[in-house]
């Protein structure tokens, strides 16, 4: 099994694509919101101009994505059709 984790705003039904266009079964495993880190937030200006991101927006959406050859062990976990969401500690 491969893990791919990255910001959705690397556009994740494209990499789930290219991963099933493979030939793997592939689907998204969890999520998580989290604020900005050092590197996005000096990137802001730049994605609001791109129109990736809102104006004002300072978070992002982290994806973690699964992928297997079909058949595999992995293929027959019972795993749950929703992915996991990650909650912000209070």
């Amino acid at each position: 099994m491969a893990l791919v984790i990255h910001s959705a705003l690397c556009d994740e039904r494209q990499t789930l694509r290219r991963l099933t266009d493979q030939g793997l079964s592939a689907r998204v495993l969890a999520t998580a919101t989290i604020p900005f880190g050092p590197v996005m937030t000096r990137r802001a200006a730049l994605l609001e101009n791109l129109g990736l991101i809102e104006p004002g927006q300072r978070h992002e959406r982290l994806v973690a994505i699964g992928a297997w050859r079909p058949g595999s062990a992995v293929d027959h976990l019972a795993v749950s059709s929703e992915p996991f969401r990650a909650k912000r500690p209070a």
